[in-house]
């Protein structure tokens, strides 16, 4: 597998888990910079280690964290539980497409900042839903 099955991949990741968790559609758009992005990252464990970052403008990751949890009140805490979550799933959907390949990896535990983390030789993909514009940004030396 090359870069090119990893995009394929990520972006098929992308689609299951935003269908399926707050049954929204998503489409491949350019990447692009999300300004004031609430990023949840996770370390990919394998040799060489890896990252996957989901970054998300504030208002699309609220209105998304309303689909997906719409019986809790739309605190500070539960907003980054809700980007950890989803660049968990994302993260775990990929890591299964990868299984059997060199690529394979564990998970960490999602880290949400408001930045991207530094990332070796990086797969940028761009999102758009009716919710907004979403980014994955995944590193697998």
């Amino acid at each position: 597998m090359d870069r090119t099955g990893i995009e394929e991949e990520a972006a098929e990741a992308v689609r299951i888990a935003f269908e399926e968790m707050c049954q929204t559609a998503v489409s491949l758009a350019e990447p692009g910079t999300i300004p004031e992005a609430v990023v949840a990252t996770i370390s990919l464990r394998r040799s060489p280690p890896g990252s996957l970052a989901l970054a998300l403008a504030p208002k699309t990751l609220a209105m998304l964290a309303r689909r997906y949890l719409p019986e809790e009140p739309p605190s500070d805490e539960l907003l980054r539980d809700a980007a950890g979550e989803f660049a968990n799933v994302i993260a775990g959907q990929l890591k299964t497409s990868l299984k059997g390949t060199s690529f394979h990896f564990a998970l960490s535990t999602p880290r949400i900042t408001a930045e991207l983390p530094p990332l070796a030789d990086p797969i940028s993909l761009g999102f758009e839903c009716d919710a907004g514009r979403l980014s994955l940004i995944i590193s697998l030396p």
